[in-house]
């Protein structure tokens, strides 16, 4: 299970063959542990960037508004202090998202290389897979295992293409925080800042994969469906 060298015989008691076990899943853990790591570190960051944007989006919202006041929002007047301590506010929120927008440059760059070979292995392993089962036969044992292997490929790629999407789909919802938070009351310097604010936001940051392919769900079914085609087309000379 784990390649080993011992310096006993592990078969000669029950203690040197415990000793020898233990090593045995100890190393094959710290293996897989290292493994997952490995194949998750960029749906990590996107889950990171995904809950910055979505903290940043309730933010915003709730600029202008006070849970406490019953009265309605459109009849409010607000005090010069308060209108300073709102434009503050969005300042901050606005610092805020431009560190969002490093912090995915950022990211950008290591995952993009990265996301593309996923892709291709993903395609290969699949079509890899189903072509071998074509022409080989089927073993249980064996079928098992690339069944497992398959799987977990598969959903590697369906993962980070799920929060890739969901990222855009946050730095889209953040354009509609902005307009739904209590700006009509607001100073003139408050309003300017949110209109730029708005521009900003409607330009939706898509991770990339080789720097050209987005890494979006429509994008997982497209490494799919080519999967499918290349394994269709070598079955046709079985």
């Amino acid at each position: 299970m784990y390649p080993a060298w011992y310096p006993f015989d592990y078969k000669a008691s029950r203690i040197n063959f415990w000793i020898a076990y233990g090593y045995q899943s100890v190393g094959f853990l710290v293996q897989c542990t290292q493994a997952c790591s490995v194949d998750t570190y960029p749906q990590a960051y996107m889950r990171i960037l995904i809950a910055h944007m979505q903290a940043l989006s309730l933010r915003i919202e709730r600029i202008g508004l006070n849970a406490n006041d019953n009265t309605s929002t459109s009849l409010k007047y607000l005090t010069k202090e308060e209108m300073k301590r709102n434009y503050y506010e969005l300042v901050s929120c606005i610092k805020d998202h431009k560190t969002i927008i490093e912090l995915f440059s950022t990211i950008q760059k290591p995952i993009s290389g990265t996301s593309m070979a996923q892709f291709v292995c993903t395609g290969v392993a699949q079509c890899t897979i189903g072509v071998y089962m074509l022409y080989v036969g089927f073993n249980l044992s064996i079928m098992l295992n690339m069944a497992v292997f398959f799987i977990s490929v598969t959903m590697e790629t369906l993962i980070l293409c799920y929060y890739g999407d969901l990222f855009c789909q946050e730095c889209e919802k953040l354009s509609k925080a902005i307009y739904n938070c209590n700006w009509t009351i607001q100073s003139s310097e408050f309003k300017r800042a949110l209109c730029i604010f708005l521009l900003r936001s409607q330009r939706v940051n898509v991770l990339m994969a080789g720097n050209w392919i987005p890494v979006k769900l429509p994008t997982f079914v497209m490494v799919v469906k080519s999967s499918y085609s290349i394994f269709t087309l070598l079955s046709n000379f079985k």
